[in-house]
């Protein structure tokens, strides 16, 4: 049956923005193509986004890996939505998908289908119960995207069985096998559970039969207990005869007569505390008088010392101070007018030496242009006499005065740096000086602060002392008498209390007897009605094996009836292995893939015919082909074949399930590296395809310049990040 895709509508979809963009499904060959104002290319327009919207709209996915807030517009960010209409037969369905807020609804001839509180449930229905089939079949036989799907021939193994099994619907065979595997599992762990019922049950009999044995040998005499029961009652008899009647008066009056003498003892303790507490005060007193006079003498002390070490700092640095600060400024100020004059000379000097260098230089440039005899002016003869006597005798003197202008100098120069040695030496001396006052000025203060410091008095305190001593000594004496009286009634404290406790032990001696009588009454009654108890025991447990062993053997039944059945399962195995059901199924759909993928290559124009085994390896052959694998064909023939396959596969499809949409969505098959005679191979399969299945095929391409005869022009343009579909 035929899904008759009609339209798919979306907003916030990827690069489409909150205004609604609809696209409507019309039979032939239909082109995609694109612009990008922002680039100038057709790259990144959203041609691809278009045609993603119906495995998404479907299946929730796309035919790339992104997350899924990637999926909504990045500009608005919630609200994307995307709507599938097509007609099953006479009934119409509309598949609504939305992300933020999330969201899916199926609707049949516009009633909403009644949505499971698990969306999982919902999403297996529609692809079970209206598209059937799943998200891979449909991307792999309706979907064809270069960048994301794997072609057939170059699957792997496991990959291609998984696919024929899908395909096939084998792998109800699959899920049989893994259904009994799991089937064996639990039946196994039925058999493991009774089998263990069953141990523990005969351990549980052995248990109970020990217990009966143990049981058995406490069935005892009473008598022992009944011996000792007459025992206690004799020595019970012979204690209450020497205990007075009235001995809880008598009690009553040591019991008073202790707490009177304890109510002294706690006076005279009181008084004690009070006497020791005052001696621990004065005695506190003195030592902290003590402490003070202590404190004064050593701070008088350390006084005397800090005064006598300045007087001598003092002294020693009036012996330093020899100088007065204006002597020494006074030679500096000598100094610094020396250096200035010498500075003045030294700079007339170089003036002078400047002078003659001049004239020198020129009598030396006027002796060089004549040393050839003719004068360069005037073209008169000069003897060399006329030169020696003019201008060598003037070179000779110029160079003596500029020697000695040059001694003279050199002389001012080290009389500069004389000074200036005198002059640093002095200010130096002058620095230290300056210090040496400041600290004598600094040292004076500090004399003149300590001097006035006034140590206080110690008399009063050593006074005080003295009458801490007395009342100490008096407090002393007061005490011991205290403690005297104090050790007297601690003494018949201890009198009345051993009499005390004598009278109390007897007491509870003799109320321990009647506990132990009423006891070992007791003791006797229990040890009688447990003879009992324990004869009712010993029926009950045989009433339990009893029960147990009719438990194990019904068990023993049922652990029989589940090996027959685990051994049946694992026969159900060995059927639905591979080599079995599997591959009768596949080899019989084979032949019919071979004719349709050969019939497609040949509508296609190609020299290659294709041949499968049972798993889908390949064989290449052709006019002139010789030993051809997948591996070594050009870009156009691979693209042809897998192209071929597909198309093979999708009417193998619609005669195993009888379901299938009527579109077909390819992306960049026409672009890369495909030359004139590739592109028409495959124009012509798809042409093929299309006209037998009358079918929608939307091709998306960068191409735009290749005649493909196309039924309708879509182009999405993309201005301010946003995608717009417009038919030309």
């Amino acid at each position: 049956m035929r899904l008759e895709l009609q339209s798919v509508e979306m907003k916030n979809f990827l690069s489409y923005g909150n205004s609604p963009q609809r696209l409507d499904f019309v039979e032939g060959i239909n082109l995609i193509i694109g612009k990008n104002l922002g680039s100038g290319r057709s790259n990144g327009s959203g041609k691809s986004s278009l045609i993603e919207t119906v495995p998404f709209s479907w299946f929730g996915k796309l035919s790339r890996p992104v997350k899924k807030d990637q999926i909504v517009n990045w500009v608005n960010r919630k609200h994307c939505e995307v709507k599938t209409t097509f007609k099953k037969g006479d009934t119409t369905y509309t598949i609504l998908r939305a992300i933020k807020p999330d969201k899916l609804e199926i609707y049949e001839n516009d009633r909403l289908i009644p949505i499971p509180s698990n969306v999982r449930v919902y999403q297996e229905a529609l692809e079970n119960e209206i598209l059937g089939m799943d998200y891979n079949t449909f991307m792999y036989l309706f979907y064809t995207n270069l960048n994301t799907n794997t072609p057939l021939l170059k699957m792997t193994t496991p990959q291609k069985r998984s696919f024929l099994e899908k395909l096939f619907s084998l792998d109800t065979y699959t899920e049989l096998n893994n259904l009994s595997n799991e089937k064996i599992k639990s039946l196994d762990e039925k058999i493991f559970k009774l089998n263990v019922t069953v141990e523990q049950n005969d351990k549980t009999m052995d248990d109970l039969k020990s217990q009966n044995s143990s049981l058995r040998l406490k069935i005892i005499d009473i008598k022992p207990w009944v011996d000792d029961l007459q025992k206690l009652n004799d020595e019970y008899d012979t204690l209450k005869k020497d205990i007075p009647d009235d001995i809880d008066d008598v009690i009553v009056e040591v019991s008073e007569e202790i707490t009177k003498l304890e109510s002294e003892s706690k006076t005279l303790q009181d008084d004690i505390n009070i006497i020791t507490n005052e001696l621990v005060k004065l005695e506190s007193d003195n030592k902290s008088r003590s402490s003070k006079i202590d404190d004064i003498k050593r701070r008088k002390e350390e006084r005397e010392q800090k005064l006598s070490s300045l007087k001598e700092e003092l002294l020693r640095l009036d012996a330093e101070i020899k100088e007065s600060p204006d002597e020494y400024e006074s030679k500096i100020e000598l100094l610094d007018n020396s250096i200035s004059n010498n500075i003045t000379l030294k700079n007339n000097i170089s003036i002078e030496i400047m002078k003659y260098e001049t004239k020198k230089k020129d009598k030396e440039d006027t002796y060089n242009s004549l040393k050839d005899g003719m004068c360069p002016t005037c073209k008169r003869e000069i003897s060399s006499e006329t030169l020696d006597d003019e201008y060598i005798k003037d070179i000779e003197l110029y160079k003596i005065e500029i020697e000695k202008q040059n001694v003279k100098k050199q002389e001012l120069v080290l009389s500069i740096e004389a000074d200036t040695k005198d002059k640093d030496d002095i200010k130096f001396k002058l620095k230290k000086l300056n210090e040496k006052m400041k600290k004598k000025s600094d040292l004076l203060s500090s004399y003149k602060t300590l001097s006035e410091i006034k140590i206080p008095s110690v008399t009063e305190d050593l006074e005080q002392i003295s009458s801490n001593k007395e009342k100490i000594n008096e407090f002393t004496e007061e005490r011991k008498v205290v403690i005297i009286k104090l050790k007297d009634i601690s003494s018949r404290i201890i009198e009345y209390k051993d009499k005390h406790s004598n009278l109390i032990s007897n007491v509870d001696t003799l109320e321990d007897l009647s506990n132990k009588i009423k006891s070992l009454e007791s003791e006797i009654k229990i040890r009688k009605d447990n003879r009992t108890d324990i004869n009712n025991i010993i029926e009950a447990n045989l009433e339990k094996i009893k029960s147990l062993e009719s438990e194990s053997k019904t068990h023993k039944i049922s652990i029989n009836k589940l090996k027959e059945l685990v051994d049946y399962l694992s026969y159900l195995k060995v059927l639905c292995k591979d080599e079995n059901v599997k591959q009768y199924a596949i080899s019989s759909n084979m032949p019919y893939l071979i004719q349709q993928t050969n019939h497609y290559l040949s509508k296609a124009g190609s020299i290659h015919y294709v041949k499968f085994n049972k798993w889908l390896e390949e064989e290449i052959h052709g006019a002139g082909v010789f030993d051809a694998s997948y591996g070594n064909l050009s870009g156009g023939e691979s693209r042809s074949i897998d192209l071929a396959i597909q198309f093979a596969f999708l009417d193998v499809g619609k005669l195993k399930t009888g379901i299938f949409p009527d579109v077909l969505f390819l992306d960049e098959i026409l672009d890369s590296s495909l030359d004139s005679c590739g592109i028409n191979n495959i124009l012509g399969i798809i042409k093929t395809k299309q006209e037998e299945d009358k079918s929608k095929i939307f091709i998306v391409t960068h191409r735009t310049e290749v005649d493909l005869e196309a039924t309708n022009i879509y182009e999405v343009v993309k201005e301010n990040g946003f995608s717009v579909i417009q038919k030309r």
